[in-house]
């Protein structure tokens, strides 16, 4: 994912074609290895061989990282002409706004597992700043390029969640991390990155 981007943005940068075609090489093995339209779910991890991997690991599934994902293809198939694969993308958004949604408190969440289990991925219930950032900006580009209603929908969704529990006015930043309720927590998810609440001065 971050490689067919990197490489695409480079590579017209340059003008160079052989970066181009790396680029497009990492997008297509992300659109064919690791998003499976006959489960509308776009995996994390697969085998050396694309087979997918049945346990907990293999079937976590990232609702924020497909997203983001998604928005990057939209970027480099529109550079390459590509309408189906732009396509594909629009609908892997979708899929996962959708899988990733809590309908009993709203949000998206971290981690789901594919197969309905219990997640593998740490925190996985919590409701974190950046899926949702990232689901604003691919739910107005697919509505932009296919103007179906259901993107629009979507980013009136997660607008209202998100700017109903991120914001902190008085210091013109974002919480950071939630709970399934909506409740801030402090424990670092990944790295304790952007979140001052979670660094410590030495």
């Amino acid at each position: 994912m971050i490689f067919s981007l990197v490489f695409n943005e480079l590579g017209h940068y340059l003008a160079d074609e052989a970066i181009i075609a790396a680029s497009l090489d990492h997008a297509n093995e992300v659109m064919t290895a690791f998003r499976r339209p006959e489960q509308k779910l776009l995996y994390e991890y697969v085998h050396l061989d694309n087979s997918l991997i049945d346990t907990p690991q293999g079937r976590s599934i990232v609702p924020g990282h497909a997203i983001e994902s998604m928005w990057f293809m939209i970027h480099i198939f529109q550079r390459a002409g590509d309408q189906p694969r732009i396509q594909q993308a629009i609908d892997t958004i979708r899929w996962h706004v959708e899988f990733g949604w809590d309908d009993a408190y709203g949000g998206l969440v971290h981690a789901r597992d594919a197969a309905g289990g219990s997640p593998w991925w740490r925190f996985a219930d919590a409701k974190l700043w950046w899926p949702h950032t990232e689901s604003l900006y691919a739910l107005l580009l697919a509505y932009e390029i296919s103007g179906e209603s259901w993107g629009l929908d979507w980013f009136e969704r997660v607008h209202n969640y998100a700017f109903s529990h991120y914001p902190v006015p008085q210091h013109g930043e974002w919480t950071q991390r939630l709970d399934r309720q909506g409740r801030k927590f402090t424990e670092p998810v990944a790295l304790p990155v952007k979140d001052p609440s979670t660094c410590r001065g030495r």
